[in-house]
């Protein structure tokens, strides 16, 4: 799962000049490193968080008078993860973001984007996404699901938060 971006997407982002077989645009370039920086990034707390839940499941199995210590490792343990998680979304705001405002992508593409990413994000860890939101402050909720209603189609994102209700 090397491309985080279907083929067809990628050819429009740059031209291939036909004598040279190469992009005449470095906006090729700068996307697949993004492609590969993401999903390095993104697995990166993986580790962290299998740990947390092979954690629950043996404070689960333990007497019931001797948690407390666990259960105030699992907490520092969930802040550790909170401010890894915290430190890589400045990043990406910082340094990825204006790399795509670089790319110059026109609103349509931006649109199509957020869509297809959306897309991919339901099929694969739509699951999680409630947990994404009760892990943010109400503000921080409201701005994420704002961004998603400005950027992506509307009656995607409806159907998204919708779908989420009825799994609950």
């Amino acid at each position: 799962m090397g491309n985080c971006l279907p083929n067809s997407t990628t050819k429009t982002t740059a031209e291939i000049s036909p004598a040279t077989a190469e992009p005449t645009s470095a906006v090729t370039v700068k996307l697949s490193w993004m492609c590969k920086s993401a999903n390095e990034e993104h697995g990166r707390e993986l580790p962290m968080m299998n740990g947390i839940k092979e954690y629950i499941k043996s404070i689960g199995v333990m007497d019931s008078g001797a948690c407390s210590e666990e259960l105030f490792t699992l907490a520092s343990r969930f802040k550790s993860l909170q401010m890894m998680c915290k430190a890589h979304f400045e990043e990406e705001e910082k340094d990825l973001l204006p790399m795509v405002e670089a790319a110059e992508m026109g609103r349509e593409k931006q649109n199509k984007l957020m869509n297809q990413s959306l897309e991919l994000m339901r099929g694969t860890h739509s699951n999680v996404c409630d947990f994404l939101l009760q892990g943010l402050t109400p503000q921080e909720a409201m701005q994420y699901l704002d961004i998603l209603m400005n950027f992506a189609d509307p009656n995607f994102i409806s159907s998204f938060i919708c779908q989420q209700a009825i799994v609950d």
